[in-house]
């Protein structure tokens, strides 16, 4: 399964196509370097809070709709995931 970056990126790209934004389009309508949006169409680059939401600004989405194609995690890995965080802070707690 591809990272959340790259499920990012594509939404990113999609949704600007259906707008027939270019990627130097994008950048001007966020106030971002016009590179910076092909480096996070191809996963290059982490981002801060902020840019999702000057992202999600100049698409004129909500900043939910960037997210979609990442699958949500499950009950069954969120407890996993739970128990073994815990267990680890009881070991450094024993030493």
């Amino acid at each position: 399964m591809p990272s959340a970056l790259v499920l990012f990126g594509r939404q990113l790209r999609v949704l600007r196509q259906d707008r027939e934004l270019s990627q130097e389009k994008l950048a001007e309508l966020c106030g971002v370097h016009r590179n910076y949006i092909g480096r996070v169409e191809r996963a290059e680059t982490n981002m801060k809070f902020d840019r999702v939401i000057k992202l999600s600004a100049g698409l004129k989405v909500r900043p939910e709709q960037l997210f979609r194609l990442i699958p949500r995690q499950t009950l069954a890995e969120a407890v996993a995931l739970e128990r073994a965080v815990k267990k680890l802070k009881d070991r450094n707690n024993d030493i």
